[in-house]
């Protein structure tokens, strides 16, 4: 592993400490100008997250709807009733957005795995930079906010859902993640800026509680309101 992303893991907590467990939960608030624009008005409010830590696994409860669970895994996503009893799946869940324009709706198995990758990897980040098959490199500082910021760019593993398999990440001086740059293929290869912030020691590792993914087509500096925000809280460790 290169010298920055050695030192942003450390930064988070350390990856031998990460090691020590294998669950991630959360409470979670998702809102956002994405939600309009795919035509799921509503907002998810105090939805219970579950993610496994090795495998990019997660449950929703409720989602996406009161009497309802979403399931995401990188093959199949599905949704059941809180009986358990299936009431959609879908198998490839990735290719159920080949062709998709920026305002092409989504049903509820899209939202399912747009949560699914993104939460996954909100949480996991950066320690899955580290799992194997991930390539990273150090690329040229930016500044912004006043700080200067190291970047990494880093490559997913053909295997492993992301929005993009290539993805930069901005470190702040104490070695915290302050931002990603991607491109979102679900949004018709829209590319995002995704900020972290306001972070909590969570059992000795760094996470933030504060996510706002703003669309970064313009360049520059990102304004106007975000695509996505994520609140996140009661975050916990098994």
């Amino acid at each position: 592993m290169g010298d920055l992303l050695n030192r942003a893991l450390e930064a988070h907590g350390g990856l031998d400490r990460w090691w020590r467990f294998t669950d991630v939960e959360a409470t979670i608030s998702v809102t956002g100008a994405v939600w309009s624009l795919k035509r799921k008005l509503e907002a998810f409010d105090a939805v219970s997250v579950s993610a496994a830590i090795q495998d990019p696994c997660l449950i929703l409860r409720p989602f996406p709807a009161p009497d309802r669970l979403g399931f995401f895994e990188p093959r199949c996503v599905t949704i059941e009733t809180l009986e358990e009893r299936v009431l959609f799946r879908r198998q490839n869940p990735a290719t159920a957005f080949v062709g998709h324009a920026r305002d092409t709706p989504w049903d509820p198995c899209h939202a399912v795995y747009v949560l699914g990758v993104t939460l996954w990897t909100c949480l996991t980040t950066p320690f899955l930079y580290a799992y194997p098959g991930f390539e990273s490199e150090e690329i040229s500082p930016c500044e912004e906010n006043g700080e200067e910021w190291r970047r990494l760019a880093v490559r997913f593993p053909s295997d492993m859902p992301a929005h993009a398999q290539q993805q930069i990440a901005c470190f702040g001086p104490d070695g915290l993640l302050r931002r990603y740059d991607s491109t979102w293929d679900v949004l018709g290869a829209t590319p995002i800026a995704d900020y972290a912030s306001d972070y909590d020691d969570v059992a000795g590792i760094m996470l933030a509680k504060t996510r706002r993914i703003f669309d970064a087509s313009a360049g520059g500096p990102v304004t106007g309101l975000p695509l996505m925000t994520i609140d996140i809280a009661d975050t916990a460790l098994r």
